[in-house]
């Protein structure tokens, strides 16, 4: 009822073990990362079909863009596929779809990156896991980062004018 996805709209899609195959080759290339909103509910199917089909384990990195987001945003910011959707002026097609929030995922976090690199200089996948799986509430920037605010603030004029502000913080 929530997917709205019916038994005649996947009574021609391709079964599991046909599927997991080309699924498991795809992850098995360099680099690859397993992205998704909320990735561990995701991630807990997959294991599930994993050992359904008796294929070795499943462990590539995970990288979630629920996770992302809270670390990110202030509390009272909701952090719902749709809510980050409106927030960054993505159109979702076919919203609770594999393909249309998949895309929307995409979308939502090429802005998370974005901010993650402009704010919080992450340029690695490794920055960003650990930025993700950090345990504190909030990511603590480096003694650099805050010697380059203090510079920065220094130099604001002191006197009315025009100011631009690039972003929410």
């Amino acid at each position: 009822q929530i997917t709205k996805i019916t038994n005649e709209a996947v009574f021609y899609a391709p079964e599991e073990d046909e599927i997991l195959p080309k699924f498991d080759h795809f992850f098995q290339k360099e680099n690859t990362i397993f992205v998704a909103h909320n990735a561990n509910f995701d991630y807990s199917f997959i294991l599930e079909a994993y050992k359904r089909a008796n294929i070795a384990s499943f462990n590539p990195p995970i990288l979630d863009t629920l996770k992302l987001a809270r670390k990110i945003f202030p509390e009272n910011q909701k952090k719902g596929v749709s809510s980050l959707a409106n927030l960054f002026g993505i159109k979702i097609r076919n919203r609770h779809s594999a393909i249309g929030d998949a895309k929307a995922t995409a979308k939502i976090l090429i802005y998370l990156l974005e901010l993650l690199e402009d704010e919080y200089d992450i340029e690695t996948v490794e920055d960003l896991l650990s930025f993700q799986n950090k345990k504190s509430q909030h990511y603590i920037s480096k003694l650099s980062d805050y010697e380059l605010f203090e510079n920065k603030l220094k130099i604001i004029p002191e006197e009315p004018g025009v100011y631009y502000f690039y972003n929410s913080r």
